[in-house]
C-alpha cells in the first residue's frame, strides 16, 4: 500500500511540474529573453539514505528529483524531469521529457509541448513510450518566473509556487 502510494506521489510531483492551462490555439512567439537563454538546472535529494543490511554497502537515497530547462534564442525549449523514491526496498523512477515552442510574457511563460516521452519504472511495471497528442496538447503550461543573484553572484531561474515553495535551477 505504501509502496504503491508513493509511485502515486512521484506521478503527482510530475503532473505537478506540468500544470496544465487549456490551449488557447495561440501560436507562441520567439521572445526568449536573452539572459533566459541556455540550459538551467536543479536537483534535490532527500536526507533519508538506505544501506544494504548484509554487506553495509550503500543502497540509494529515500528520494530525489533532478530538472532541466533548456530555452534558444528561437523560441524553443526543452524540459527533463527525473524523480525517483525509494519505499521498503522499491525504487519508483519516472522519467519525463518534452520540448516545443515557449513563449514569454513579462513575469510568465508558457510552454507548447510538440514532442514528449514518458519513462517510468515502479518495481517490475515499465512504461516507455511517446506522450500521445492529447497528453501534448493537455501539456500547454504556464509559470511564473523572475531570475535571482545567490550570494556569490551566480544567476538563478526560480519557478515560485502559490504555496511558498518554488523550483530553483542554476545555470549550467
Amino acid at each position: 500500500m505504501i509502496v504503491r502510494m508513493s509511485f502515486v506521489v512521484a506521478c503527482l510531483l510530475v503532473s505537478a511540474l506540468c500544470a496544465q492551462l487549456p490551449s488557447e490555439g495561440v501560436a507562441p512567439v520567439a521572445n526568449t529573453p536573452a539572459n533566459v537563454q541556455g540550459k538551467w538546472i536543479y536537483g534535490s535529494v532527500g536526507g533519508v539514505t538506505y544501506w544494504e543490511r548484509d554487506t553495509g554497502k550503500f543502497a540509494g537515497n529515500g528520494r530525489g528529483s533532478a530538472g532541466i530547462f533548456e530555452f534558444d534564442d528561437a523560441g524553443n525549449y526543452k524540459q527533463f524531469v527525473y524523480i525517483e523514491i525509494r519505499t521498503y526496498g522499491v525504487v519508483s523512477r519516472v522519467w519525463t521529457t518534452h520540448e516545443g515552442k515557449v513563449e514569454f510574457n513579462g513575469s510568465s511563460f508558457t510552454i507548447h509541448p510538440r514532442k514528449g516521452h514518458y519513462k517510468s519504472e515502479y518495481g517490475s511495471r515499465k512504461i516507455d513510450r511517446d506522450m500521445t497528442a492529447e497528453e501534448l496538447a493537455a501539456g500547454v503550461a504556464r509559470y511564473n518566473w523572475r531570475l535571482e543573484n545567490d550570494e556569490q553572484g551566480k544567476e538563478h531561474f526560480i519557478i515560485p509556487f502559490d504555496d511558498g515553495s518554488m523550483f530553483d535551477y542554476r545555470r549550467e
